[in-house]
């Protein structure tokens, strides 16, 4: 037997270590090991994975089935016609605003139409609601509706609080249809305001 610390003799090879070992320490063929779903114990019930029957997947519930299980049913598509039914009564009800709008800004008495136009509108925005909402149209087009209808409240209540101070506003429009100068549609406008916040001491006395 030789001594292992002797000097090795030019031209000879280094001696390499052998690994020692077999495929159950670890590898399998120089393989990295494979890492095993732990299997159940017995008796320990079996939990399936996300996404199958009946289970909740990546996104809450699975795709096909609601969260109790139950098949969901697919949205019906849109029908044509009742889209073109939901398109024309949006249109018609922004003309009726349209003119609601336009008309509270003339002279009374016709300002008062403002209100029945505003009314009609009000009757055809919810009857363009219905049909969007049947047609399964939802989304922007609701929210454009409600708030359509909303103004159109607001712009008929502004409207109809002239008639506490209807003799004040008329007698505004007569002074301002009378002045010529800048200086008299200013002194209008100040007489106006002065009949307004008398009217209002008014109220609180």
């Amino acid at each position: 037997m030789g001594n292992p610390y002797a000097p090795k003799p030019p031209g000879s090879t280094p001696h390499r270590p052998v690994a020692t070992g077999s495929p159950q320490d670890g590898q399998d063929g120089g393989l990295p090991p494979q890492h095993l779903a732990p299997q159940p114990l017995p008796g320990q019930p079996v939990t399936p994975a996300p996404g199958d029957h009946g289970q909740p997947g990546p996104g809450g519930a699975p795709g096909g089935w609601d969260g109790r299980g139950a098949p969901r049913a697919p949205r019906p598509p849109v029908d044509p016609e009742k889209a073109r039914l939901a398109t024309r009564g949006v249109m018609i009800f922004g003309l009726y605003m349209l003119a609601s709008l336009l008309l509270s800004s003339v002279a009374l008495p016709w300002r008062m139409l403002s209100v029945a136009v505003g009314v009609a509108a009000l009757v055809v925005g919810v009857r363009a609601l219905r049909t969007v909402w049947r047609a399964g149209l939802r989304g922007a087009l609701v929210v454009v509706l409600s708030a359509g209808m909303l103004m159109t409240v607001v712009l008929g209540l502004s409207t109809l609080a002239v008639i506490p101070v209807w003799g004040i506003e008329t007698d505004r429009q007569t002074c301002l249809d009378q002045a010529i100068t800048i200086t008299a549609q200013t002194s209008c406008q100040t007489t106006y305001e002065t009949a307004i916040d008398d009217y209002r001491s008014s109220l609180t006395d």
